[in-house]
């Protein structure tokens, strides 16, 4: 089984920024309440939101590439690199942002807050005789939110191993070791309205996956325990129960259908053979082993959760993964598929799809492109200005959802309100119960950071 590692919503620390101009004005956005997935409204696409300084302005991809140059000067444009383009030039900037001291970025109008992309600023240039006087330039990094930190008695002197929030539930399940539950064992917490009540203890543990309002944890020897509200129920795969040759079984998936039932993928040995099988719960604490699944279907990422239990994840087909589609089981054995609008690709991202079932959904493709599909139909955003790479993905904070993707200035948030998509400031963005707070136990201590405005 693999080590216990900690698990708990990585932290997006947001500057203070301009909105985006929509960059289609005669498209005025969803009527309002058209929130997103779980409501009962069609989709409508949305753009950015008007901000303050007119059109979006687009930059060429090049901006923030690195160049190689160098120079005397704090900041000084260097003739004749041939990795810009016509469009930017090669900035020497002694400053540089993350140890980038030399890049591609584009002349700038002082004052005019839309002649640099997000993440600059307009600066003078610092040589002598430069045909460009004003030049785009890097801001420093941004520091996180201060956070108020207090103390939390009864997770005194423990690690922190999983913390996860459960949206359901309105409460976070913290699994910790220390030396008060001896070798081998945690003790599992439930947090609700900052009270702390210690709920009992299992064997060293990793996640498995939430499913609606039960955390389900892969334990050592065929074994995973549930924790559903105050209640820990630990589960043995019928194989093992009488036998000691399963010290390698573990699960890498769970699922649950609309009538409730639990499956699970089993990494065993069933007949002298070891591979993935397709497992169910059975009466009583017994999870009962199934058929074997193909060695392809064994490879596919098994960890998006839908709202209804369901999980989404990579198609096959023919011999490899399509990246052109989305496959939707809810018993890890039968697969139903979905086709991505046209030049819309998904090759997996841990956050980068959400939804309450697979009739109703958000998903943010490879491209950076946020694609919904309801009612039978999908619906795309128009937002510019995206890089092509793994796209950081989802956070939902109470009813407020949020995207980072990567653009070519770096990782950018927004969010998503009524009519269109604004710009994030000022603020922590995280998987968060509250519409106002992240509330972060990682440490061992409650700190809450500000979400943005």
């Amino acid at each position: 089984m693999k080590s216990s590692r900690l698990f708990f919503a990585t932290l997006v620390a947001v500057p203070t920024l301009l909105h985006c101009a929509s960059s289609d004005s005669s498209n005025p956005g969803p009527k309002a309440g058209d929130a997103g997935p779980g409501d009962n409204k069609p989709a409508v696409a949305r753009t950015f939101c008007e901000g303050t300084g007119g059109a979006t302005k687009t930059f060429s991809k090049l901006v923030g590439q690195s160049c190689g140059a160098g120079s005397n000067k704090p900041l000084c444009v260097v003739e004749g690199s041939t990795a810009c383009d016509d469009d930017t030039v090669c900035l020497w900037d002694s400053a540089g942002l993350g140890g980038k001291n030399a890049y591609c970025t584009v002349e700038c109008t002082p004052g005019d807050t839309t002649s640099c992309p997000s993440g600059y600023v307009c600066k003078a240039d610092q040589c002598t005789g430069s045909a460009t006087p004003n030049i785009c330039v890097m801001t420093t990094a941004v520091k996180p939110p201060t956070s108020s930190c207090t103390e939390v008695p009864e997770l005194k002197g423990l690690s922190m191993n999983l913390v996860i929030p459960l949206r359901e539930e309105g409460a976070t399940i913290i699994v910790a070791s220390g030396s008060t539950y001896g070798a081998g064992f945690q003790g599992v917490f439930r947090v609700k309205d900052e009270a702390v009540e210690e709920i009992g203890t299992v064997s060293i543990s990793t996640l498995l996956g939430v499913v609606g309002d039960e955390v389900w944890l892969n334990q050592a020897s065929g074994k995973a325990a549930r924790i559903k509200g105050t209640t820990i129920d630990t589960f043995t795969l019928d194989v093992c129960g009488a036998t000691t040759g399963c010290s390698s079984t573990d699960y890498s998936a769970v699922a649950r259908d609309a009538a409730g039932a639990v499956s699970f993928v089993a990494r065993t040995t069933k007949a002298g053979k070891y591979g993935s099988y397709n497992a169910t719960l059975g009466d009583g604490s017994e999870i009962v082993l199934g058929e074997e699944l193909p060695d392809l279907d064994a490879k596919r990422s098994l960890g998006n959760h839908l709202d209804d239990g369901s999980i989404v994840s990579q198609c096959i087909v023919g011999a490899s993964l399509d990246p052109r589609s989305i496959c939707f089981t809810s018993d890890l054995l039968k697969w139903e598929s979905l086709d991505l609008p046209k030049g819309a690709s998904w090759t997996y991202g841990a956050k980068s799809i959400i939804g309450a079932s697979k009739d109703d959904l958000i998903l943010l493709s490879d491209e950076g492109v946020v694609h919904r599909y309801k009612g039978g139909k999908w619906t795309s955003d128009d937002l510019p200005g995206a890089k092509t790479a793994a796209q950081p993905g989802f956070s939902r904070a109470g009813d407020r959802l949020f995207i980072t993707r990567m653009e070519i200035t770096g990782s950018k948030s927004y969010e998503l309100t009524d009519d269109c998509w604004k710009e994030a400031s000022g603020g922590t963005i995280s998987d968060s119960l509250s519409n106002e707070e992240y509330v972060d136990y990682s440490t061992g201590r409650r700190c809450v950071y500000p979400l943005p405005k």
